[in-house]
């Protein structure tokens, strides 16, 4: 079984009317290019923990498991000793026998962690994994900068594979 949620940065920006602020800059092209609209910016008071551990209580809701393996996954550790995944098994109260695990690779990171879930899954490590994906690329973004504006927001995103 397989499934997932998502939580988005609080600030919802229409790009459209942000490219105003840019000359020589066609909003229409460049949707066509990405087919991106919308993104989400984080509030000041949001971090790639707060999102992580919002996304994850509320998917936790819906697992009626106890988890046994938690991977997560950002470039924008709020921790690194003790590690950001330790701080988010620790604040969702999870079994302490839960594996944990930081993978903080960038846009590889989410392939690289499904693939060690399903192996540990697979080879009966764990019955089952939680993989958290977090992110706040806009802190780290300038608000001029017009080539990576249009494609990067401000997410959380959570997803339970389970043997079952």
């Amino acid at each position: 079984m397989i499934n997932g949620n998502y939580k988005l940065g609080s600030e919802k920006i229409n790009l459209e009317k942000e490219f105003f602020k840019f000359k020589n800059l066609n909003f229409n092209q460049i949707f066509k290019k990405t087919g991106i609209r919308y993104i989400y910016r984080s509030s000041k008071k949001e971090n790639t923990h707060t999102l992580a551990r919002e996304v994850a209580k509320k998917h936790l809701k819906k697992i009626k498991e106890k988890i046994e393996s938690l991977i997560f996954l950002t470039q924008s550790p709020i921790s690194t000793i003790p590690s950001s995944g330790s701080l988010l098994h620790k604040d969702l109260k999870l079994p302490e026998n839960c594996y944990v695990l930081d993978i903080i690779q960038g846009c590889s990171s989410f392939p690289y962690a499904f693939n060690l879930a399903i192996n540990q899954i697979t080879n009966n490590e764990f019955n089952n994994s939680l993989i958290i994906c977090s992110e706040t690329y806009t802190k780290n973004i300038l608000k001029n900068d017009r080539t990576c504006l249009p494609i990067f927001s401000d997410a959380a995103s959570s997803l339970f594979i389970s043997k079952n």
